[in-house]
């Protein structure tokens, strides 16, 4: 069962068990429900694709926002791509921005990306696009868009191997 009630956990957890407590009678403790667990750091390879499912009907998968950190710092850097440049441009950037000296690839962790989908245009008006967000460990704005989209994103995700089945 999921719930959602303004306010967060503090509001939320009272609510459920409460809920448990009237409706069925049984006494529980306040529980976080299983949530994804996503990888990023792979993203940090150019030569990382970006394939997708063709009954999604996507033309273009992109990068545009990428949150790095040196492993073992509290601090981050965030790079962000122009998305009228080329696909990989968040990659041009990365390589022309950032000192392999200071920020080297292989010790570098991926805190957040943000993807940019474009989906087939039929008919009047703007090309549909979608732009959601994942973070380590396991954030996702995914939920905020119709179903349709938001599980077309969870599948990019899984052919992306950024979410576990799982997730």
């Amino acid at each position: 069962m999921e719930s959602y009630a303004p306010g967060g956990r503090k509001v939320r957890e009272p609510l459920e068990v409460a809920f448990c407590e009237a409706v069925l009678g049984v006494e529980v403790g306040p529980a976080d429900p299983l949530r994804p667990s996503y990888r990023l750091d792979h993203l940090l390879q150019p030569d990382c694709p970006l394939v997708t499912d063709p009954r999604d009907r996507v033309t273009e998968a992109r990068i545009t926002t990428m949150r790095l950190s040196p492993v073992g710092s509290n601090g981050s850097v965030e790079i962000k791509a122009d998305i009228k440049g080329p696909p990989d441009d968040i990659y041009r950037k990365i390589e022309r921005w950032l000192n392999a000296k200071h920020l080297p690839r292989e010790s570098t962790r991926v805190l957040r990306v943000t993807f940019r989908l474009t989906f087939q245009h039929e008919g009047p008006g703007r090309t549909p696009t979608m732009t959601f967000s994942v973070g380590v460990p396991s954030s996702c704005d995914l939920k905020s868009w119709p179903d349709d989209r938001r599980e077309a994103g969870e599948r990019c995700l899984k052919l992306w191997k950024v979410s576990s089945d799982n997730g």
